[in-house]
């Protein structure tokens, strides 16, 4: 056996070397293999340093600071490294070993001793410990566990005779095994190593001193040979160590005696006795006993179980007094924030900001209009050979009732994507001072062209020429001259006729107009609107009576007024209104129109006789084909007269007319006579109608005898040809007319145009205008014009290039609504518009954050019901967990209420989906019109609405329960719980919020956001625990912000606890972060906690936001 140590310690210094040479590439964790022929079992595989050998495994147990299969290797750094396992030659050991150049360890901060395994501070120990925190370093030669001395040789003798090489030794028992081991070096390198057993423990205290006795009755040495007292210099003392009669068997003592002096030195003094051991260092040495100094002695623990430790009885720290103190403190805040809403409210309502004092609306209304009319430019609107084109994909089928080919020339059904042609060729002009009505039919295309005039943002492609004053204008310049009324009213109802006026003068007028000369203007608008009356009432809702209908059409008309437009669009501004307000309405933009030269275009079914009065230009539109457009009252007359249509007398023209083009509409070719009764139109003759209506239908859109459109008229062009005037049409002529989409008859020309199909009536009076002197004259006009303002045709194709108005690339595939909401956002990155003249972005914000703030104080009901539904909560949960104990059961009722409190205000911010709900038709409507930017806007709604409902009740209910239920009574762990109570609330607020800006019906957003808030519970460390759950399934749990919220709160509260549990009489503590870690929880987790909580809510914010500025927006 002797003679197979020195290759063990070959074996081992070559595999230290290995890793030395490793080292750089690997760190010092890395594993390296062993002999996996070892067995410890073996007498020639001795476990060395006193390590028991495995019954199971066949490997050495090393002690603590040691390695290797045989647990002769040194190892450095620290016990915390136990952690991190090395392979040597398959078998592991703890930390980095100590390389065969190295002279001695190098010990990690915190750690000493030869081999690093005797603490000297508390925090290192905090890795050796369950639950990662409160470790323990405590000094004492008696071990509580398991310790470690590490201590001098202070014999002169042994010093004298070693020089250089220092002597040391190094000591440690375990408790509960009864066995201490013993190892001394010299000069950093072990001499022997002894194992002693059956070890007993035994303290006394003197007055001067503490002596600690360890006693062992078996003791076993083995020497290293080769080393200094196995055989190096030539003193070898391996015999003797083997030797059971003269050699060390036992028994041993370890005996220090432990002081401190006057200075407060702690000293303490050890020697180690053993009869043989004396009597040999008496023949060699002259001393008694191997003498020690060993002030180095460590062993981690746990706080709880070092020897002494009393725990603390729980105490609540505060008294009832504490809780009215802070009761008192949360009726100060409340009152502070309503006393501010409520100052606010009285100076608006005194007319220092907001509402205008009526008692000066008369000296501001009589300011001269010639001031405003300085800033006016009268503008000519034109537009000819305008048409719209969007591609679908929707599919024709065949129509039973057969097919008609037009062309002598037929050719194979086109079967490519197809292109919905909306409006085909279409022309008008309108010139200050005039009102134009287009009118129609549903579906006739009013509103569509009405867009296109107006430059909406349109899915399709448009075609043709707008002017103005016979002039290219480029999209910026043309939208600072027009305004733009939609057909419903889209206004804030808490805000009063004048602030809604003011705030669109404000955020779109242009920034160099001084704040006074805005106010005048909004009370000049008023005035011409006939509105200055009613300045100071709210706009008003269904549930809060305001505005009547026609009233609110006006403010709406007001708000796009006040920055005096060249040109007014208005889209069906009767709609809804009774026909006194609808005549109202008419005769203010007729005034406006008149006195102002402005230029005014409207859509309007079916107005009354004395409206269509006073209309200067029509428009009459019937499947998107213009069926007339020129002077509104006498040459609409003479022109459909000359027809054969004379409108009988006692009949509104207006209705007339409209009918006319739905009878002509729906009117049945000959070619194309109904096969069933589902294909028989409600005009058609074959209608089964009384007698009366079809005699008077026939009166009426019947043309007479002799006239252009009587049976003896020269016959027209085909529909064909019509359809050929298509701009970007190629010559293929084929015409599929046996065809149904959505089971409506349609005509597909050309290279895939679809056009809704054109009966022989609706095709001549189509045709007829077309070649009517109105037309011809008007058409001449344009081209004039055109042909004035750019002689050639290089400056032509230029300026249509600069407005936009040629057909640009589409990115847009009918098949794919992400691709089409992709391709709109390159086409904006592709064309970029310029800034415009109104308010900054700090302008817009102060703005808008002023309207919100007004919106909040004069609707508080959310805000109050907010409020005192939080006190009402925090007085419930203070009296359910009133002052929680520090047992077990305390530790579940803790849980509980964190719970519940994230529950609460999870569930609670529901009500957060209004805040973009109620408002989403405003801001679509306000970003059409380009009153802001959307960041201002989401910035003003986050800062100004969401957070005051989100950030003061958890302030509030935490201020209050926080000490009724007994929570640890630090100041900073209050802040910590306020903190995170926020932070989660505010969190699950943008969360709700992106969900309310991602789907836009309310209901499909409210189910959203339920499921979402109950899956964030499910994983949110309460109802599932996670070291359970699958794998699968764990990342769900970094995607809770309820887990992060949870687990900062039990942490915050239950970390530093030591829980108490009584059973059969014994009181067992159970230290809480070890509670903690069996529900799954991290005991050190707070901060992560929070700053994962953080990050979640800038991604709802982001993703809020992006979602805002690139999804909702007006879509026509």
């Amino acid at each position: 056996m002797r003679s197979l140590l020195p290759l063990t310690t070959l074996l081992s210094s070559t595999i230290a070397y290995i890793n030395h040479q490793l080292n750089p590439f690997l760190s010092q964790n890395i594993s390296i293999l062993e002999d996996q022929c070892f067995d410890c079992h073996l007498s020639v595989y001795p476990c060395l340093n006193s390590a028991n050998c495995s019954d199971v495994s066949g490997k050495c147990s090393c002690p603590d600071g040691f390695a290797g299969n045989d647990c002769g290797q040194v190892l450095c750094g620290s016990l915390a490294n136990k952690n991190s396992k090395l392979t040597v030659f398959f078998n592991y050991f703890t930390g980095p070993i100590r390389l065969p150049d190295q002279q001695k360890c190098e010990c990690d901060d915190g750690w000493s001793g030869v081999n690093c395994n005797v603490c000297t501070r508390n925090n290192v120990c905090d890795a050796l410990t369950d639950i990662g925190q409160n470790g323990t370093c405590y000094n004492s030669v008696i071990p509580v566990k398991k310790s470690n001395l590490m201590c001098d040789v202070t014999n002169k003798a042994i010093q004298d005779l070693l020089k250089e090489k220092i002597p040391q030794l190094t000591f440690g028992c375990e408790r509960d095994d009864k066995h201490c081991h013993l190892e001394f070096w010299t000069g950093h390198r072990q001499s022997f190593f002894c194992k002693l057993n059956d070890c007993a423990f035994q303290e006394d205290y003197e007055s001067t001193q503490n002596v600690t006795t360890i006693t062992c009755p078996k003791m076993q040495c083995s020497c290293y040979p080769g080393r200094i007292l196995c055989g190096e210099n030539g003193l070898d003392f391996s015999e003797w160590f083997d030797n059971k009669e003269e050699g060390p068997y036992g028994p041993g003592r370890f005996i220090c005696r432990e002081s401190v002096d006057e200075s407060g030195k702690f000293t303490r003094i050890c020697e180690f006795r053993e009869p043989n051991f004396d009597e040999l260092i008496s023949q060699f040495f002259g001393d008694t006993s191997i003498l020690l100094d060993c002030p180095v002695g460590g062993e981690c623990l746990y706080y709880s179980d070092v020897p002494g430790y009393e725990r603390p009885e729980f105490k609540q720290e505060f008294s009832l007094a504490v809780i009215i103190l802070l009761f008192v403190g949360v009726l100060g805040l409340l009152g502070l924030v309503f006393g501010s809403l409520m100052y606010v409210k009285r100076r608006s309502e005194n007319g220092v900001d907001g509402y205008i004092p009526i008692n000066t609306l008369d000296s501001e209304a009589g300011q001269s209009r010639e001031a405003f009319m300085t800033h006016h430019r009268p503008c000519t609107i034109s537009w000819h050979k305008t048409s719209y084109i969007i591609t679908t994909n929707k599919k024709p089928v065949p129509d039973a009732s057969g097919t008609n080919p037009t062309s002598a020339e037929v050719e194979p059904p086109y079967t490519g994507p197809l292109k919905q042609v909306v409006l085909n060729d279409t022309q008008g002009m309108v010139r200050p001072g005039e009102v134009m009505a287009i009118m129609g039919g549903s579906g006739a295309g009013k509103t569509t062209l009405l867009d296109i005039l107006a430059r909406k943002n349109k899915s399709g492609t448009v075609t043709g020429d707008i002017l103005v004053n016979d002039e290219f204008m480029d999209y910026n310049h043309y939208r600072e001259i027009i305004g733009y009324v939609d057909q419903e009213d889209t206004l804030m109802d808490t805000l009063t006729v004048y602030e809604t006026i003011l705030c669109s003068a404000m955020l779109r007028l242009p920034k160099s107009m001084p704040i006074a000369v805005k106010k005048l203007r909004v009370v000049e608008t008023m005035t011409e609107l006939g509105i200055i009356g009613i300045a100071n009432r709210r706009i008003g809702s269904s549930e809060n009576r305001g505005l009547s209908g026609g009233e609110k059409r006006r403010v709406s008309i007001a708000c796009e007024l006040v920055t005096s437009p060249s040109i007014l669009f208005l889209d069906e501004p009767t709609s809804g209104l009774d026909t006194y307000n609808a005549y109202n309405v008419i005769e203010c933009l007729v005034g406006l129109a008149r006195d102002y030269k402005r230029s005014v275009i409207l859509t309007i079914h079916q107005p009354r006789s004395n409206i269509y009065a006073l209309f200067d230009k029509l428009v009459l539109m019937s499947k998107g084909h213009v069926v007339y457009s020129g002077p509104a009252q006498q040459p609409v007359i003479d022109h459909f007269a000359s027809l054969g249509y004379e409108c009988p007398l006692g009949f509104n023209i207006a209705d007339y007319l409209v009918d006319l083009t739905m009878h002509a509409a729906n009117a049945v070719s000959v070619e194309r006579q109904p096969q069933t009764p589902a294909q028989v139109s409600p005009y058609s003759a074959a209608s089964p109608r009384t007698d009366i209506r079809a005699q008077q239908e026939h009166m009426l859109y019947s043309p007479k005898a002799g006239s252009a459109g009587g049976p003896s008229a020269p016959s027209t062009p085909r529909r064909n040809e019509l359809l050929l005037r298509i701009p970007g049409m190629s010559d293929r002529r084929t015409t599929s007319m046996a065809s149904l989409v959505d089971g409506v008859p349609v005509t597909i020309v050309g290279d895939g145009f679809l056009l809704p199909y054109l009966s022989d009536e609706l095709s001549h009076l189509v045709e007829s205008y077309r070649q009517c002197p109105i037309s011809v004259d008007m058409n001449t006009e344009i081209t004039d014009g055109i042909t004035r303002t750019y002689p050639n045709e290089t400056l032509l194709n230029t300026a249509r290039k600069n407005a936009g108005q040629v057909p640009a690339i589409s990115f847009t595939d009918p098949s794919n609504p992400l691709i089409n909401r992709i391709g709109a956002v390159w086409n904006q990155i592709l064309n970029p518009s310029t800034s415009r003249a109104g308010a900054n972005w700090w302008d817009q914000f102060k703005i808008l954050s002023g309207r919100t703030f007004v919106n909040l104080y004069r609707n508080p009901d959310l805000l109050r019901t907010q409020y005192v539904l939080s006190i009402l909560i925090a007085f419930i949960c203070g009296f359910l967990f009133w002052k929680l104990d520090d047992t077990l059961a305390g530790f579940q009722n803790r849980l509980g209420v964190m719970f519940f409190i994230c529950a609460l205000f999870g569930f609670g911010c529901l009500s957060s989906m209004q805040v973009f709900a109620n408002e989403r038709l405003i801001f679509i409507r306000e970003r059409a019109n380009r009153y802001y930017f959307p960041i201002t806007y989401f910035i003003s709604k986050i800062l100004f609405d969401l957070l005051p409902l989100r950030m003061v009740p958890p302030v509030i209910l935490g201020l209050i329960c926080y000490h009724m239920i007994g929570l640890q009574p630090e100041f900073v762990l209050l802040l910590r719980f306020l903190l995170v109570l926020v932070l989660f609330n505010v969190t699950s607020a943008c969360c709700c919020l992106a969900i309310s800006i991602i789907f836009p019906d309310q209901g499909i957003a409210s189910l959203i956001a339920t499921l979402v808030m109950l899956f964030e519970m499910l994983f949110g460390g309460l109802l599932l625990n996670k070291a359970t759950v699958s794998p699968m399934f764990q990342w769900m749990h970094r995607l809770s912000f309820f887990n992060y919220a949870f687990e900062a709160l039990v942490v915050n509260e239950v970390a530093g606890l030591t829980l108490v549990e009584e059973k059969f009489g014994f009181k067992i503590d159970v230290p809480g972060a070890l509670v903690l870690k069996t529900f799954g929880l991290d005991a050190q987790g707070y901060w992560s906690d929070v700053q994962n909580l953080a990050i979640m809510c800038g991604i709802f914010v982001a993703i809020a936001f992006v979602w805002l500025h690139v999804f909702v927006k007006e879509r026509r």
